[in-house]
């Protein structure tokens, strides 16, 4: 389950998230929007289920390197300085 980690002062944290700092999982390439979109993307959902695909789909694509929400990252279809 994804349940969250609550500090004394209220604020509450997905576990998840630490997923970010760690330098093995590919997380440290990626630029901060795509950080802060997996998280929403994570944490939108009202199903536990869907909570635990997206995560699931976001641990593959950063361990593959070459992945983003099912797109293809980073995108070379785009010419380079346009």
């Amino acid at each position: 389950m994804l349940g969250q980690e609550c500090t004394e002062n209220g604020l509450c944290r997905p576990p998840f998230r630490h997923i970010f700092a760690r330098k093995d999982c590919g997380s440290t390439r990626r630029p901060p929007y795509q950080r802060n979109d997996y998280i929403s993307w994570i944490e939108r959902p009202k199903r536990e289920t869907t909570r635990q695909a997206h995560l699931a789909q976001m641990l593959d694509e950063l361990r593959a390197g070459n992945r983003y929400k099912g797109m293809p990252w980073p995108d070379t279809a785009r010419p380079k300085g346009r």
